[in-house]
């Protein structure tokens, strides 16, 4: 769970790089659900329009990224080291669970601010091969706000 909910776990994540994310994520091999809790404003937050919030989306997407790219090359690694006897399945990763989490003092500037704390300050080229995640059943919560996040944070 990468969890903006207190501020030990939001500078966990914030102070995390996306190639460190990516070495953590190789480890991950059996990983089935990962789940991004982003911040968002109470309803009607200083500088919102009362019955509205503002969600930081955009917050350590990056470090989401490089656990998912991670430990699909991590589980490729372990697959080709067991060779053609293995029995690991191709895929692990079943489900991807994006949430917004009232954080009661956040305004609309620092959600502003939070959404453009997505890690990959220098996003490097889209992977060299697809990322394919065969067991993946379940995407929930996504919202397309029009960012392009079709590139790798990940420097191979």
């Amino acid at each position: 769970v990468i969890d903006c909910s207190n501020t030990r776990q939001r500078t966990f994540w914030e102070t995390m790089t996306p190639q460190t994310a990516y070495e953590l994520g190789k480890q991950m091999i059996n990983l089935k659900c990962l789940i991004h809790r982003y911040p968002r404003t109470p309803d009607g937050a200083p500088g919102v329009t009362a019955g509205c919030h503002v969600s930081a989306f955009g917050w350590c997407l990056g470090i989401v990224i490089g656990l998912v790219e991670g430990h699909v090359k991590g589980r490729q690694a372990a697959r080709e080291e067991e060779g053609s006897a293995t029995t690991m399945k191709e895929g692990s990763l079943q489900s991807l669970v994006f949430q917004g989490v009232v954080i009661s003092t956040l305004g609309r500037q620092e959600a502003a601010r939070l959404h453009r704390i997505i890690n990959s300050a220098a996003l490097a080229a889209a992977p060299s091969r697809f990322v394919d995640l065969p067991a993946l059943t379940d995407v929930i919560g996504v919202i397309h706000s029009g960012d392009p996040y079709t590139q790798s944070v990940i420097k191979e």
